[in-house]
């Protein structure tokens, strides 16, 4: 794949310094989210957490930080090409901005279905799925039958 499209894909066209700050109200430290996303995803999910602690931002911050995100604006080209992985990753990179980079906004892997979509921890310590290819945020429990394979934050 040709690097500038990769580029493209992840670089937004808004400077940093355009992206709502999020709303810090709280920390977390790994074990704890460990423990949380354990019990919400099951004792088989893999869960990769690289920091020793978090920032646990409001929910309406985030909302904010999607509002100005385009990742949901690309088009859905399926494999080979532009399908759920990419947009997660995208997401996920947008996540990691400076003013964003202590929150919890990762990637899970499902693996029923087969599908790659992005996580949040909000402020109550709630994790949240969103969908990067709409930027609908929903609970994996309203989701007949998914089941978590691989969380990374």
């Amino acid at each position: 794949m040709c690097l500038s499209k990769i580029k493209k894909w992840i670089c937004s066209d808004l400077a940093d310094s355009d992206v709502p700050l999020p709303d810090i109200v709280g920390k977390i430290d790994y074990n704890s989210l460990y423990t949380i996303l354990k019990a919400e995803y099951g004792e088989d999910v893999v869960i990769f957490l690289p920091d020793e602690c978090y920032e646990l931002a409001t929910m309406e911050s985030f909302k904010s930080f999607l509002n100005h995100d385009k990742t949901d604006l690309y088009k859905y080209t399926g494999d080979p090409g532009l399908d759920c992985d990419d947009y997660a990753a995208i997401l996920h990179g947008r996540g990691s901005i400076p003013e964003w980079a202590t929150v919890p906004i990762g990637t899970i892997w499902l693996s029923t279905p087969p599908h790659a979509v992005n996580i949040f921890i909000d402020e109550e310590v709630t994790p949240y799925l969103v969908e990067p290819q709409s930027d609908q945020i929903f609970r994996i429990n309203e989701k007949n039958g998914w089941k978590a394979q691989i969380i990374w934050f």
